[in-house]
Parts: structure tokens; C-alpha cells; sequence
């Protein structure tokens, strides 16, 4: 194997593994993408983009495989309903109702939102309208870690996943497509939105998992709409985007997993307090990088 081969795969692997484990905690992902493919790689920002988006599909991927059972379930209460049938499971019709309603949520917001940020961006600073992402985020995490304080000591009735209605998938789904605001995590604000909805800690996750497939498509049908992704993809190579693919499939599996595991073994107090800390610490030090 050639040094430069070499160099190409470790390039590849790192760019998965950098998606892979940032894409589920609350910080911006694609932000730290673009630094790595513009800075490191030298790539110019479009093409950075291109490739951004479509390693999200590989992110994407690994949430339709591992939530396979509610994705196909939800497929079915879709052929009852074209069949005239009423008769459907309890988790498969929340399911269902959370995922038209967040993609229906994610188009209003992330519409109105882009059009706003578009409009802005004409008069303000791209960098500054960053920094405002990114102290929405820390704001949600000090009010995260308050409430979590509060909750201690507090007998709350937790929902699941199974008791999810089109209001929390609508919610879901608005408050992801605030996401298109350079700064603003997906994950963070999805799953503040579920937890203060008062869902289980781990269906507040697993609900902010499943809404992300709308998130994904919807991005990647407008950049192939608007750009030649493809072309951009042939440019930084077919073997190095493979690589980095399959390397954002693996890592992303894994910290999901571990991610579900820590939900499981924390009280949900101790994890409202865990994920606002996460925010506010992650979010203030990309703030503390960007200026």
C-alpha cells in the first residue's frame, strides 16, 4: 500500500468517525465538518456541503436499520390506512403519526427558517448569525440542567413512546427545522424538545433518532435538486467517499447504541442534568473556537 493511499484512508476514517460520534451528541455536526473538509482537506465550501449531506445519509441509514421494527411497522399502518383498515399496534401508530407529522413540521420550519436566514444574511454577518445558534443552544442548556435540579425531587409521570401524538411529532419536527440555523444542533434541540414534552428518557431518544430520516431526506433532496452532488462526490474520489461512508455507518451504530445505554442507566433528573451540562460545555467551547 502506497503513502499516499495510506494517508487517503486515514483521512477517509477519521472524516466518518468525526460524523459518526458528533452527529448524536448536542453540538453541531455539520459545523465541525466543514472545518475538517475545507481546512484539512481543501475543499471549497460547496463541495464540503455535498459531502456533509451525504455522509448525514449514512448516519441516516444506520437509524432505519437499527429502528427497522417501527420503521416497517409504521409502513404498515400506511397499507391499512390505503387498505380501509383500522386495526394497528399501539407503538406502530405512534410511530406512524410521529414521523408524517415531524416531516410535515420539518418542512414549515426548515422552509420558513432558510428563507428567513437567506434574507438575513444579506444584512448581517454569516459568522454572527453562527454565534446566535450557538447561545440559543447554551441558553437550552442552562435551562436543561435547572430543570433537571428541580425534577429531583419531583414524582413526574413520564410518557412513552407508545403515547406520542401529532402534536409531539409537529413539535419534533418544528423545532428540527431550526437546525438549518448554522449552530444549532438537531439532536440538541430535538431531544430538549422530547424531554421537556416528558418523555422517558430513552424514548425521547429513540424519538429524536426516528424524526432525523425526515431531516435527511429533506436535505439531501434539496442539494440534489439545486447541485450536481454527484460530481462533487467524484471530485475528492470514489474510494475516499466509500470509505468514509462505511466509516460513518460503523462509528455512527456504535455511539448510538452507547448513547441508549447511558439513557438507560441514568435517572431521568441526573440525564436532563447530563444532556443540558453536554450542551452548554460542547456549545460554549465551538463558541469560544469561532471567535
Amino acid at each position: 500500500m502506497s503513502w499516499n493511499i495510506l494517508v487517503t484512508c486515514l483521512l477517509a476514517l477519521g472524516l466518518g468517525v468525526l460524523q459518526g460520534c458528533l452527529e448524536w451528541i448536542p453540538v453541531s455536526s455539520e459545523a465541525f465538518l466543514m472545518i475538517y473538509l475545507i481546512v484539512i482537506l481543501k475543499l471549497d465550501p460547496l463541495t464540503a456541503l455535498a459531502i456533509s449531506i451525504f455522509l448525514h445519509f449514512s448516519t441516516m441509514l444506520t437509524v432505519v436499520i437499527y429502528f427497522k421494527k417501527d420503521f416497517i411497522g409504521a409502513l404498515k399502518v400506511l397499507i391499512n390506512i390505503f387498505n380501509m383498515e383500522k386495526r394497528s399496534n399501539t407503538r406502530n401508530n405512534a410511530v406512524f403519526k410521529l414521523l408524517v407529522t415531524s416531516f410535515i413540521g420539518s418542512i414549515i420550519s426548515g422552509g420558513a427558517t432558510y428563507m428567513f436566514y437567506t434574507i438575513l444574511l444579506k444584512t448581517l454577518e454569516k459568522s454572527f448569525l453562527e454565534t446566535v445558534g450557538l447561545f440559543i443552544l447554551i441558553l437550552i442548556g442552562i435551562a436543561m440542567v435547572f430543570t433537571g435540579f428541580l425534577m429531583k425531587k419531583q414524582a413526574i409521570g413520564l410518557r412513552t413512546l407508545e403515547e406520542a401524538n401529532e402534536v409531539d411529532g409537529l413539535l419534533g419536527g418544528l423545532a428540527q427545522g431550526l437546525a438549518v440555523i448554522p449552530g444549532i444542533s438537531r439532536s440538541g434541540i430535538t431531544l430538549a424538545t422530547f424531554l421537556y414534552r416528558k418523555f422517558q428518557k430513552e424514548d425521547a431518544l429513540t424519538i429524536s433518532f426516528l424524526i432525523y430520516v425526515s431531516a435527511v431526506i429533506l436535505s439531501t433532496l434539496y442539494y440534489l435538486l439545486v447541485n450536481n452532488i454527484i460530481i462533487m462526490i467524484q471530485s475528492v474520489g470514489i474510494f475516499f467517499f466509500t470509505i468514509a461512508f462505511v466509516s460513518t455507518f460503523v462509528s455512527s451504530l456504535i455511539t448510538m447504541k452507547s448513547f441508549l445505554y447511558v439513557a438507560k442507566k441514568l435517572s431521568f433528573s441526573r440525564f436532563l442534568i447530563s444532556i443540558g451540562v453536554l450542551i452548554f460545555v460542547l456549545n460554549l467551547f465551538v463558541l469560544f473556537l469561532s471567535r
